[in-house]
C-alpha cells in the first residue's frame, strides 16, 4: 500500500522535516480503510504554487496532536498535498516535485469520511493550536446542525472556529445546542428573528445596533430559514406561508455583519415563493456587493444515505462560488442505510432511554408492520392499507414502506415516528427507526449529545428539522480552501 500510493514522496522523505512521521500516519489511515472509496482517485495537481512550508508543518503538527483519526487522516492529507509541490529531491529539482503531485489527492476529495465521523462514539479530543479562527454565526440553528459541519470543516482545515451567534425562536433546541458547543444564552439566544431584525431597506434599529456590536463581523452566516411554508408537504399554505419572508431576514443579517461568505440553505421548491424570496434575496445581496450563485445539491454526493436534496443560495464577498461546478467533485458514490445503521438493530433492548427508543405504533400499523416481514415485502399493497389508498388511486407509494438495508433512506421528516408518514419502518427489524437512527442518517455523529431532551417528538422535529451537518462539513472546507474564508 505505502510503495502504491506514495512512491515518489518515499524518494525523498529525508529531504522533508519530519515526513517519514507524516507518511507513517497517513500509512495507518489508509490501511484502517478511511480512505478506500473508489472514486477517491489521486489526481494530478496544477503545479506553479508556491510552497509554504509553514503550512507544511502546521498540518503535520496538528496531526501529531489530535487523536480523533478522521481529523488526523485530513491533517495527514493536507500537509501531503502541500508537499506536492515541495522539491524533495536534489536541491533545487523539481522533478520529484512534480512526481509526488502526482499522488496528492484533490482537496474536494478529502472529505470521503462521511460514514467514519458519524459513526465516532466519543467527542474528539483535540489540542491543536490554530493560527486564524474562523468567526461564523448561525441563524435558524435549531440544534446546531450547521454549526457542527462547520466546525469540522474548519478544523479540518487547519482553522480554529468563533461561534459569535446562534439563535433560533424554541428554547429546546438551543439548550442541546448550548451543551455541544459550550456556548453562553448570551451567543446561543432564543428570539424571533421576524421581531428582532427589521426589514430589508429600513433604517437599522437600536436592537439591531446593538446586535452588531455584541457579535462584531464575521467570516460566515449560515442560515437554514423555515421551509416548512415551502414543502411539498404542507398542503394548507405552500407558496404563501408568512413565514416564507423570514428568508429575507438573512440578507438583513448579512447587512448587519458583513460576512464574507454567506450560506443559505432550504428546500427545493423555496424558488416557486409566491413572494419570490430567492430573487428578492438575490437582488438586495448583490446590491450589498456580493457575488450570489444559487444551486440544488443532493445529500447523496455528500457521503449520506438520504435522498433528500437542498436549495442553496451563497453570496461570498470575494470571487462568485459556482455551486455546479464544486458538486461535479464530490464522490458520486451511493451510501446506503446498511453502512450507518448496522451494529446498532438492538439498541432499543439494550437502551432505555428516549434517544435510542422507536415510537409505538398502533395495534393496526403494528399488523402492517408484520405483514411487511412476513411476506419479505417493502411497499405495503393496497388492500393492507387505510381506506383513503385503497379505494383510490394515489402515488404515496413509500407510506406505510419498509427501508431498504442496500438502498438510500427517502427524505427523512418529523413524522419518522409513524409508518403512516413515509418510508421508515427499520429494514431488518419489525419496528420504526429510533432517534439515534435518524440522528445518523441525518449526518449527525454519535458524539453529538441529545441526553436532555427526554420528549421523543421532540427528539424527531429536532433531528429532522436540522441541516445535515455533512452539508457545511463539505462546502466551509471548500470555501476556505479557495481562501474566501
Amino acid at each position: 500500500m505505502r510503495d502504491v500510493l506514495f512512491p515518489a514522496v518515499l524518494r525523498g522523505k529525508d529531504q522533508v522535516p519530519s515526513l517519514r512521521r507524516l507518511l507513517g500516519d497517513a500509512q495507518r489511515v489508509v490501511e484502517k480503510g478511511l480512505h478506500q472509496r473508489p472514486q477517491q482517485q489521486f489526481l494530478i495537481r496544477a503545479m506553479g504554487e508556491t510552497l509554504d512550508a509553514g503550512e507544511v508543518e502546521t498540518h503535520m503538527e496538528n496531526a501529531s496532536r489530535t487523536v480523533y483519526d478522521p481529523l488526523r487522516a485530513t491533517y495527514c492529507y493536507n500537509a501531503l498535498r502541500c508537499a506536492g509541490t515541495y522539491p524533495i529531491g536534489s536541491a533545487g529539482s523539481k522533478s520529484n516535485s512534480m512526481q509526488a503531485s502526482h499522488i496528492i489527492p484533490q482537496c474536494s476529495m478529502q472529505f470521503p469520511i462521511t460514514r467514519d465521523w458519524v459513526l465516532t462514539p466519543s467527542r474528539p479530543v483535540n489540542g491543536v493550536r490554530y493560527r486564524e479562527t474562523l468567526r461564523i454565526a448561525d441563524i435558524f440553528s435549531g440544534c446546531g446542525g450547521m454549526t457542527l459541519g462547520a466546525l469540522e470543516a474548519a478544523h479540518r482545515m487547519s482553522r480554529g472556529c468563533d461561534i459569535r451567534l446562534a439563535i433560533d425562536w424554541a428554547e429546546l433546541p438551543l439548550t442541546v445546542f448550548r451543551n455541544n458547543f459550550g456556548c453562553s444564552e448570551t451567543v446561543a439566544r432564543t428570539a424571533n428573528l421576524a421581531e428582532l431584525l427589521s426589514d430589508v431597506g429600513k433604517r437599522m434599529t437600536p436592537a439591531e445596533v446593538g446586535l452588531r456590536h455584541g457579535v462584531g463581523e464575521l467570516d460566515l452566516l449560515m442560515a437554514g430559514p423555515p421551509c416548512q411554508g415551502h414543502s411539498d408537504l404542507n398542503n394548507s399554505s405552500r407558496r404563501e406561508d408568512p413565514r416564507n419572508g423570514l428568508y429575507l431576514k438573512v440578507v438583513r443579517a448579512a447587512k448587519l455583519f458583513k460576512p464574507k461568505v454567506v450560506f443559505i440553505e432550504n428546500v427545493p421548491t423555496v424558488i416557486h415563493d409566491v413572494g419570490r424570496a430567492v430573487e428578492s434575496a438575490t437582488a438586495h445581496l448583490e446590491t450589498l456587493g456580493f457575488h450570489v450563485r444559487e444551486g440544488m445539491v443532493s445529500m447523496l454526493r455528500l457521503g449520506l444515505p438520504q435522498r433528500r436534496k437542498r436549495h442553496l443560495m451563497i453570496a461570498c464577498q470575494g470571487e462568485p462560488f459556482d455551486i455546479d461546478e464544486f458538486i461535479e467533485t464530490l464522490p458520486d458514490e451511493c451510501a446506503t442505510v446498511s453502512t450507518f445503521l448496522s451494529g446498532i438493530e438492538n439498541e432499543p433492548n439494550e437502551r432505555p432511554e428516549p434517544f435510542f427508543q422507536p415510537s409505538r405504533p398502533t395495534p393496526v400499523n403494528a399488523a402492517r408492520i408484520q405483514y411487511l416481514f412476513k411476506h419479505r415485502l417493502h411497499d405495503l399493497p393496497n388492500e393492507q392499507r387505510p381506506p383513503c389508498h385503497r379505494d383510490k388511486e394515489h402515488a404515496y407509494v413509500s407510506m406505510y414502506g419498509r427501508m431498504h438495508w442496500d438502498k438510500p433512506a427517502q427524505t427523512l421528516t418529523s413524522g419518522f415516528g409513524s409508518m403512516g408518514q413515509g418510508r421508515y419502518v427499520h429494514p431488518t427489524r419489525p419496528r420504526l427507526i429510533t432517534p439515534h437512527e435518524a440522528a445518523r442518517l441525518q449526518g449527525f455523529p454519535d458524539y453529538f449529545d441529545f441526553t436532555g431532551v427526554s420528549s421523543v417528538t421532540a427528539l424527531r422535529e429536532m433531528i429532522a428539522n436540522a441541516v445535515p451537518p455533512p452539508l457545511t462539513l463539505s462546502f466551509v472546507a471548500e470555501f476556505i480552501r479557495r481562501k474566501l474564508l
